[in-house]
């Protein structure tokens, strides 16, 4: 239904906002509270600052990606670099439960 009245881009983020990315939250959610934040942010701290390093990094070596004609390309490269830590971080995350 959603993929009937909205453009594709606006209907896949909704549908992996509500499979995928709720449950973790709600388990990430769960963790936190058993134990504390603060373990947790050290945990996701070294893949974060890679993260915004690698996109400082790419912004200052190649302006052109943040035009209005290259937002979707520069998003999804972004996006892309995050992909792999974030499978390692939540298999591990997921097996110590």
């Amino acid at each position: 239904l959603i993929f009937y009245h909205t453009d594709i881009l606006t209907s896949f983020s909704i549908y992996f906002g509500f499979s995928h990315s709720l449950p973790m939250l709600i388990m990430e959610y769960k963790e936190m509270k058993e134990k504390n934040f603060f373990s947790f942010y050290l945990k996701t701290l070294p893949f974060t600052l890679l993260a915004v390093v690698f996109g400082v990094v790419l912004y200052f070596f190649n302006n052109d990606l943040l035009t209005a004609n290259n937002l979707i390309l520069f998003t999804f490269i972004v996006i892309s670099s995050l992909t792999l830590p974030h499978v390692f971080i939540m298999k591990d995350f997921v097996e110590n439960k």
